[in-house]
């Protein structure tokens, strides 16, 4: 009895491992299969960013590395596509950023308002 649930534990246990490393359930999209500098590169991805290793119960390092890259919603890409220009049309600078997951407008001494763009800080 105790053999037959050992034999079922590690056979739990090895599909576990399988799945984990062939992640059947990952979808498969444009930007799913990038490289980081590609993926930085296209508009609709986004890169996804983690720990660089985990042990296995589950104790992370606290550096940031690339695990990935994500098609973004449509919703999303137009959200950062209105951002952008709003950002450009009221004298900013889009820059876009790895690890903070969004691209950003750099405003100068100005800070970004959504809807508004770069606006003062004084009222």
């Amino acid at each position: 009895m105790f053999k037959k649930i050992l034999i079922t534990i590690l056979i739990i246990i090895g599909i576990g491992f399988i799945l984990i490393i062939y992640n059947p359930l990952k979808p498969n999209n444009l930007c799913s299969n990038l490289d980081e500098e590609a993926c930085f590169n296209n508009e609709q991805c986004r890169g996804v960013y983690g720990p660089s290793s985990c042990n296995w119960i589950g104790h992370c390092t606290t550096d940031e590395a690339y695990k990935g890259c994500e098609l973004l919603s449509i919703k999303n890409q137009e959200k950062v596509k209105q951002d952008k220009i709003l950002c450009q049309n009221t004298g900013g600078k889009w820059k876009n950023t790895k690890l903070s997951q969004s691209d950003e407008c750099d405003c100068q001494q100005y800070y970004f308002k959504e809807n508004e763009g770069c606006v003062s800080n004084q009222k």
